[in-house]
């Protein structure tokens, strides 16, 4: 059952009055450009806001339309992603652009061009666009969703026409895993790097790694993490230990491995500080919460 028009235009100027008073000047909103939009909701998926501001506008003089971006080769447009993680994201946007040039002449298509269901293609990752340059859907990289059960939308104009009512509300924690590696040199002094300004606990010290990305073992993510990061070629030993910690934001599910350097020499790619450190003088560098237990452990190692 349809809501009321006036319950409908009620929830419009609560809306938008909200937003008038409260929403932020960024970059993407002042576009009516799809192919800028699209590039602003993917780097956005799991990506603070100030991390993507920067690597937004770099990328954009990078690739500035949709066929240039189509053009380039993805492994260039994976090293200009970086560091900004989840690095699934910028093969399948490389992918999007190769298919919207081939299949839509470089435009890219609106629900009706591109309806779900139809032919052999249905039930894979679609490119789909609402009217207007913000109304792009999030299954524009991924597969379509199991039905879930609708909610009607009168009863859901009711929760927030009605300020002075109160509604549960269900915060689902996030949960980040990370692999991490312990490396160590001749002299037995491992390396860390210093987290980037603008990150999740800037400016401490950490072991070098990085976040799982859909489908990855820790293994494998972290031979990949320290190739993006160190640029040598690794490979991932036993795994020493793994350790949750909860902080106020999320949890953290971190997975420490032995590893070794199997060719190239190690150059940080982004230029972040890092430094050979003996085990027992770790202690004297600020690390994550989570990290502090195994240094202690790490002093007494051989």
């Amino acid at each position: 059952m349809a809501p009321p028009p006036s319950a409908v235009r009620a929830f419009q100027r609560r809306l938008l009055a909200w937003y008038a008073r409260h929403g932020r000047d960024l970059p993407w909103r002042r576009t009516r450009v799809p192919y800028r939009v699209l590039v602003s909701e993917i780097m956005l998926q799991q990506t603070p806001v100030d991390r993507v501001i920067p690597k937004y506008r770099q990328f954009l003089r990078a690739f500035p339309t949709l066929r240039a971006l189509a053009a380039a080769d993805v492994d260039e447009v994976r090293r200009l992603w970086y560091p900004l993680g989840y690095n699934v994201r910028p093969v399948r946007l490389h992918a999007i652009a190769r298919e919207t040039v081939a299949r839509y002449g470089g435009r890219l298509p609106d629900d009706r061009e591109a309806r779900p269901g139809r032919g052999a293609r249905a039930g894979r990752a679609r490119l789909r666009l609402q009217p207007g340059a913000h109304g792009l859907r999030r299954d524009l990289v991924h597969a379509a969703p199991a039905a879930l059960r609708p909610l009607p939308d009168a009863a859901l104009l009711r929760r927030v026409s009605h300020p002075r009512r109160r509604s549960t509300v269900v915060v689902v924690p996030l949960v980040i895993e990370v692999a991490a590696a312990l490396l160590r040199d001749g002299a037995g002094r491992y390396l860390i790097t210093q987290r980037r300004t603008g990150s999740h606990l800037a400016g401490l010290w950490e072991f070098p790694g990085g976040k799982l990305e859909a489908g990855e073992s820790p293994a494998i993510a972290l031979r990949r993490e320290l190739t993006e990061e160190l640029g040598a070629t690794f490979g991932v030993g036993k795994l020493v230990e793994t350790v949750r910690w909860e902080y106020p934001d999320r949890t953290v599910v971190l997975h420490f491995y032995d590893c070794r350097v199997e060719s190239g020499a190690i150059e940080p790619r982004e230029g972040q500080p890092m430094a050979w450190v003996e085990p027992e003088r770790l202690a004297a560098y600020d690390f994550p919460p989570a990290d502090r237990a195994l240094i202690e452990r790490l002093a007494s190692r051989r």
